[in-house]
């Protein structure tokens, strides 16, 4: 929703979207409906969500994985610029 509210082409927009959801690694999952993603899945879209407009600043809350299980959770793709 918030790309429809800039002055980018539906072109640009779609290749903003692309690269958002392939810097989060769900590029392949693009066509799916959320109750067909895992809750995983579903966490990574929000994540695309937030930097789809190129933030200048993102502020997130655990954005990695569930807190319970700290050993197993994902590190933030290289291409946020998140200091581990």
């Amino acid at each position: 929703m918030p790309l429809l509210l800039t002055k980018l082409s539906p072109k640009e927009r779609k290749a903003r979207v692309e690269t958002a959801l392939d810097i989060v690694g769900i590029l392949d999952r693009k066509g799916h409906r959320p109750a067909q993603l895992s809750g995983g899945q579903q966490q990574r879209v929000g994540i695309a969500r937030a930097i789809v407009s190129d933030p200048k600043v993102l502020l997130s809350n655990e954005p990695t994985g569930d807190p319970r299980r700290p050993r197993t959770a994902p590190r933030c793709p290289p291409e946020l610029g998140v200091a581990p």
